[in-house]
């Protein structure tokens, strides 16, 4: 992430009148699903059975309450038939940021080969790279430079009402160049931070004041191939029916297409959430909003309209606006 974009940025969406997309979320989890990871898995490491934890619970952010040369880390107890995990104690491993990473089958060895202070990135099975483990209220650990701290939905979990124990270190990106905000064809990304391929994305949501700030990360677009006409984009809805959510419904950071975020509820009398494209603002005030007011809806090439965007866009006078 250009860091000169996170203060524009927080909340830079497009937005419609009085009848159309109004009320800004207000209590999104700042969750990511887990993401899927490329690196191959190469390790050739003997899971050991993980010992019983020093004091019965332990500390990821501080790493207390563990015995000495253990970890305090995610533990896989299962994944069907339905995924459970827990925080607790397990050997230390020798695997460093980035480095590929793996669980060990769910129960006595379901903890991964990642060092101290870190944990493998796919912690729902499967291959994965090892990351820093972080504070996401701002506190210690922070992340380095280039890096900011997200939390993944079900890691570190302490309840279904609680805030996560921690959060983990993903890159830092740029929300307008990191993005392919239609997909495939003309609108393709013009930043590498994040790669090139269409399933990967700079995703974040807005603090609301409150610490830390906003930070956007690459993240995997988990709906990338939702067979729709405008996919997951600009004023569709986001529900468990056409499949951005899950049952409950349940809501991610990433759950609408890169470029997009369900960002504002449908009205302020619907509570259905809506997602809605990011864009560019552009200096824009009584008398000064350019020929028919068209400063209003954004600087090309990330303006609030069907040109650089993907959805349905009002373009009248008292339309879509790109607001912050």
């Amino acid at each position: 992430m250009k860091r000169s974009l996170v203060v524009v940025l927080i909340v830079a969406a497009c937005g419609g009148d009085d009848d159309g997309p109004s009320k800004i979320i207000d209590a999104m989890p700042v969750i990511h699903d887990a993401p899927v990871d490329a690196k191959v898995f190469t390790d050739a490491k003997q899971y050991m059975d993980a010992p019983a934890d020093a004091s019965g619970a332990c500390n990821p952010l501080t790493q207390a309450g563990c015995n000495v040369g253990d970890k305090c880390t995610w533990l896989l107890d299962a994944l069907a038939p339905q995924y459970v995990g827990h925080i607790g104690c397990a050997p230390g491993g020798t695997g460093a940021v980035g480095d590929p990473c793996m669980y060990g089958a769910p129960g006595v060895t379901g903890y991964d080969n990642c060092q101290r202070g870190l944990v493998c990135s796919n912690y729902r099975g499967g291959t994965g790279t090892c990351k820093q483990i972080c504070d996401q209220q701002g506190g210690s650990p922070m992340c380095s430079a280039g890096n900011v701290c997200v939390v993944y939905s079900g890691l570190f979990s302490t309840g279904v009402t609680t805030p996560a124990a921690g959060g983990v270190c993903d890159t830092s990106c740029d929300p307008l160049a990191d993005n392919d905000f239609d997909g495939s064809g003309a609108l393709t990304k013009t930043g590498t931070t994040c790669g090139t391929a269409t399933s990967s994305g700079c995703y974040g949501y807005p603090s609301f004041g409150t610490p830390p700030v906003t930070g956007w990360s690459c993240t995997t677009d988990i709906h990338e191939l939702v067979a729709q006409p405008i996919g997951l984009r600009h004023r569709v809805r986001c529900t468990d029916i056409n499949g951005c959510a899950d049952p409950g419904p349940v809501i991610y950071v990433n759950s609408c297409n890169q470029g997009y975020l369900p960002l504002l509820r449908e009205s302020t009398t619907v509570s259905t959430a809506v997602c809605v494209a990011l864009c560019k603002p552009k200096n824009c005030y009584s008398g000064n909003c350019g020929t028919a007011n068209v400063d209003r809806l954004g600087d090309m090439p990330h303006r609030c309209n069907d040109t650089d965007a993907v959805g349905t866009f009002d373009t009248t006078a008292n339309g879509e606006h790109c607001r912050y």
